[in-house]
């Protein structure tokens, strides 16, 4: 990307002095560091930022959204993006981007300083001791060695969590709905279904994001399934664990406690747990150590800055993937594929109904599928500046294409008709027929630059000098005999 003016970035919660430091180095930038932004702070303060760094105490709402007019890109310094409304920010063009890897030890280490707190009695002895008291006998705990702990969700803090189980001599079981079974086998732990980790489970600890699947994982149902002598965890999101009902089941005595690091609500204000001494509590400390501060503070200063400046994405919730190389690599392709679609929108007569590309040639292998991606999309680009006022970029095109009904297909192709690279693009309209059957599907091909760099730039003007000239040849082209200011009925083959 360029901009003549210095970037604008808004760290709204704080960022460790490493991070802080990247940006003060760098003169391209200006940023405006707080460590606490409320709501109405935030909705004045958006419209002059090109990006946002957020830790889980902002919230990016649709409002926020409606009013980051400059906004390109939100860098979330943690995992869970669900204080961002990724649905607006997508819609809107802005990328979103979060730091997966730089708490994750915090995390995990934080969940067994959970586990062995509940099973210990940690907390409730701690008070005890303040008090003058010395009740050993009320507060025997268990061991973990040879109990069974359940991990939900094994991602990146849950594999490590299930890794150290191991040396806690512990049987692991675990839970996750795109693991298989060789990738379980890797970890060694034994895949199970979620009816069988409320019953089988000594210990339960979740490591899940928080969707509308996973509200309220843990509930009633879900609870009286369980061991007496069962213990929850959760380090993962508040609202996984259904607070209300975790409370009545330690009462019941149906599992025997629970340690939560995060809430509902928080900070939280009222809670039944608050008045459990089977409970221990922590206020939402996962990443809360100085070496994760540091680590998801300079990722995410490396996430915004590399995305401003050359527009690599990486990490993102809400776009592909991409580095600097290969979107330089790609970037002719890319206004090639742009143009392929602007093309589609002026030719297409009717509704579009869905939107093909084909990809043949060593730039568009197997293994460079992200590549394809992008210049799918960058191609519903072209396409969509044609019908919508609202901002379009290749973050936004896949929602306006699901809004609007259009189905995408993307293949490869060993055929390259001569071409070093070619690239073709389809589309059929409501009510058309199958392709290559009627002239309401359009077919535009595009071959890749030549070695000295030179690409389709000129591709209308190209052909219309041609059709001018010789009508025969390029009848896609030709003047319109029923109309006097005639128009461009159909691209059938373009090349520079």
């Amino acid at each position: 990307m360029t901009q003549a003016a210095p970037w604008k970035v808004l760290v709204t919660d704080g960022l460790a002095p490493e991070a802080v430091a990247i940006f003060k180095e760098d003169a391209r930038f200006e940023l405006e560091l707080r460590q606490k932004t409320d709501a109405a702070q935030l909705l004045d303060l958006v419209p002059r930022f090109d990006a946002i760094i957020v830790r889980s105490a902002t919230r990016i709402t649709a409002d926020v959204m409606a009013r980051a007019t400059k906004l390109k890109a939100i860098a979330r310094a943690g995992v869970g993006v669900d204080n961002i409304d990724v649905e607006a920010a997508t819609k809107a063009g802005v990328v979103v981007m979060n730091t997966p890897e730089g708490n994750t030890i915090s995390a995990c280490e934080h969940t067994f300083a959970l586990l062995l707190a509940t099973s210990r009695h940690v907390a409730r002895a701690d008070r005890s001791v303040r008090k003058g008291e010395w009740k050993r006998s009320e507060n025997v705990g268990s061991e973990l060695r040879g109990k069974t702990l359940a991990v939900v969700g094994l991602g990146k803090i849950g594999r490590e969590v299930a890794r150290r189980a191991r040396a806690f001599d512990m049987t692991v079981v675990g839970f996750d709905p795109v693991v298989t079974d060789e990738m379980a086998r890797e970890m060694r732990v034994e895949l199970v279904s979620l009816d069988e980790v409320w019953k089988r489970a000594d210990y339960i600890t979740v490591h899940v994001p928080l969707n509308d699947k996973t509200k309220h994982l843990i509930s009633t149902r879900q609870l009286a399934s369980m061991k007496p002598t069962a213990r929850i965890v959760n380090c993962a999101r508040g609202g996984i664990v259904d607070e209300k009902a975790l409370a009545e089941a330690i009462r019941a005595k149906k599992i025997a406690g629970a340690a939560l690091d995060v809430f509902e609500d928080e900070p939280p204000k009222q809670s039944a747990l608050f008045e459990l001494d089977e409970v221990t509590l922590t206020p939402h400390l996962g990443a809360s150590t100085v070496e994760a501060q540091e680590s998801v503070g300079i990722e995410s200063a490396r996430l915004v800055i590399d995305f401003l400046t050359t527009g690599a994405i990486k990490n993102a919730v809400n776009a592909p993937a991409l580095d600097a190389p290969a979107l330089a690599r790609i970037e002719p392709f890319r206004n090639l594929a742009s143009k392929i679609g602007s093309l589609q929108a002026q030719l297409l007569d009717g509704k579009l109904k869905r939107f093909s590309m084909t990809y043949a040639g060593p730039v568009f292998g197997d293994e460079r599928s992200r590549s394809r991606q992008i210049l799918t999309l960058a191609a519903l680009e072209g396409f969509f500046r044609h019908y919508l006022s609202s901002p379009v970029n290749y973050v936004s095109v896949p929602h306006f294409a699901r809004e609007h009904g259009i189905a995408l297909e993307e293949a490869t192709s060993s055929e390259t008709e001569g071409f070093v690279n070619l690239i073709t693009a389809g589309s059929a309209r409501h009510g058309g027929h199958p392709p290559r059957a009627e002239p309401d599907q359009h077919r535009e091909r595009l071959h890749g630059p030549r070695q000295d760099g030179r690409h389709g730039d000129r591709l209308l003007q190209r052909r219309r000098r041609r059709a001018r000239a010789d009508p025969a040849r390029a009848p896609g082209l030709a003047r319109d005999p029923l109309g006097a200011a005639g128009r461009a009925l159909r691209v059938v083959r373009a090349d520079a």
